[in-house]
């Protein structure tokens, strides 16, 4: 059975990583819920204005969807609500602008209306010259990356005006795979929300009127929750079969009290936050041949190869290995994932221009790869448990928090319900614990009375892995300095794009 492990925050580069300490304590969660949030929304962000080149023919979007995990009541909503309470005051920004150009644009079709009727006039008069009517004023655009309540069709009209992506925000992302189905031609939403995934081109048929929707490059991200239950109902064979459920990125931290706190996100957590958002949207994209936004493609230093490759070989042996058809399909998203994530931590740390993705952006992913690989095998092993299995997981979390070592009496009298008042109970349920591996006893001596001595229940290294590290222990593979020399690059960082930057 596989343990939580705590996030690694020290791969987070700043000001990321003081937006998710601070987002942690002031909702009493797991770090883990605010990473996964803060690096879909940071990555939402750029969206098509860099991708990652990898090699010819592999390209990586900067695209990601992100799912928390949790039961009612354990604060994901007011996560979802900090983190991304930066992007919308961006938007509050950019409403305010479309507003004032909306009245410039008003008072130009009047000036158009006018001027068009004075040019008919002339051009009814005998012998007048021929002359060009007045050009008719382009409405604005409103400028838009969170989205909400969204049907497929609207949302491809949203591409069509905010070509550089989009953010799908949802409290339970249930309710947005259920509007899959709302309408009679629901089931053909599926396809198109795996093209958003890679930001591949969609057409996208109009249900009430004539005609088709084009998108060159459908770039959405996606942030919700959903409870452990739903989880299992909303994912299922369809829904894995299609890869859809594997393009998620996944936590389910153990549940922590929710503790009274007066600390709450600092001015500083928060401008550092939003000035980033916005320093990522201010990255210049790119226009192709045809008049399309396109990204400028950025491909891997040699430095990041020299880290990426071994990895990537280390990553497809176990691939091969796995049984489990479902966690094979997410592991195999993970190839990609790497990169979409070094992507976002080059955009982040790089200083003046992007040129190619270094070797610190890379390192920082693979860290963060490795621990949601290990926690997909956490969450994927729990949509399978019975009963039992659940039981003896919920009993490993809690004594995880509890720092990993309880006695009977202190299970009995504040563990979990079922033990509350019987001790020999709880005593019995640690000896299993015990004679499954999970843990040992320890003799902590007789009570100031004499009598029976006491035990301790002591979780074992591997039963206690929600102990964890800061991720310092998380180093990716090294190249091996006696073994075949590695592939020479693709791409010349020299001959490709450079990106100026506008922070």
């Amino acid at each position: 059975m596989t343990t939580y492990k705590l996030f690694p925050l020290d791969a987070l580069p700043e000001p990321m990583r003081q937006m998710v300490q601070e987002t942690a304590v002031a909702t009493s969660t797991d770090p883990a819920y605010a990473a996964l949030a803060c690096l879909v929304t940071a990555t939402s962000c750029i969206g098509n204005r860099v991708a990652a080149v990898v090699r010819d023919g592999w390209m990586e979007a900067a695209v990601l969807w992100g799912c928390l995990v949790g039961r009612s009541g354990t604060m994901k909503s007011p996560v979802l609500r900090l983190v991304a309470r930066g992007a919308v005051e961006l938007y509050k920004q950019n409403r305010t602008e479309y507003q004032s150009r909306l009245a410039e644009h008003a008072s130009a079709v009047q000036r158009y209306a006018v001027e068009l009727a004075e040019w008919k006039r002339q051009q009814r008069g005998k012998g007048a010259p021929v002359t060009d009517p007045p050009v008719e004023p382009e409405a604005p655009r409103e400028k838009r990356l969170l989205v909400s309540d969204v049907t497929v069709e609207k949302l491809g009209a949203l591409l069509e005006a905010n070509p550089l992506g989009l953010l799908i925000v949802r409290d339970e992302v249930a309710a947005l795979l259920g509007s899959f189905d709302r309408y009679a031609n629901g089931r053909g939403d599926m396809p198109a929300y795996l093209s958003f995934h890679d930001a591949h081109s969609v057409v996208i048929d109009r249900k009430n009127e004539a005609g088709t929707l084009f998108v060159e490059r459908a770039a959405v991200s996606i942030l919700g929750g959903v409870q452990p239950a739903v989880l299992r109902r909303v994912f299922g064979e369809r829904e894995r079969e299609s890869g859809l459920l594997a393009r998620f990125l996944l936590v389910n931290p153990p549940e922590r009290p929710q503790r009274w706190s007066d600390a709450g996100l600092s001015d500083d957590a928060a401008y550092c936050w939003r000035e980033l958002l916005a320093a990522l949207q201010g990255i210049p994209s790119a226009i192709d041949d045809n008049g399309y936004v396109r990204p400028h493609f950025i491909p891997l230093g040699d430095e990041a190869k020299a880290l990426f490759i071994p990895w990537l070989n280390a990553h497809s042996d176990e691939l091969a290995e796995l049984a489990d058809d479902d966690l094979r399909a997410h592991y195999s998203k993970q190839k990609g994932g790497c990169v979409r994530l070094a992507l976002l931590f080059e955009c982040i740390m790089a200083e003046g221009a992007i040129r190619f993705v270094g070797a610190d952006a890379m390192r920082r992913a693979i860290i963060l790869t490795e621990w949601y690989k290990h926690e997909a095998a956490r969450i994927y092993g729990t949509l399978r448990d019975d009963a039992e299995q659940t039981r003896i997981r919920s009993m490993l979390e809690w004594i995880g928090r509890r720092g990993g070592s309880v006695t009977p009496t202190e299970l009995a009298r504040c563990g979990p319900r079922e033990f509350r008042g019987d001790a020999d109970m709880a005593e019995q349920a640690l000896s299993l614990l015990v004679k499954a591996g999970f843990g040992r006893w320890e003799n902590v001596g007789h009570g100031p009375d004499g009598g029976r001595p006491t035990l301790r229940f002591l979780l074992s290294p591997t039963g206690g892995e929600h102990a964890g590290g800061n991720g310092r222990d998380m180093e990716p593979p090294a190249a091996d300095a006696d073994g075949p020399p590695l592939p020479e690059p693709d791409f010349n960082p020299d001959e490709h794009e450079e990106i100026p930057l506008p922070y």
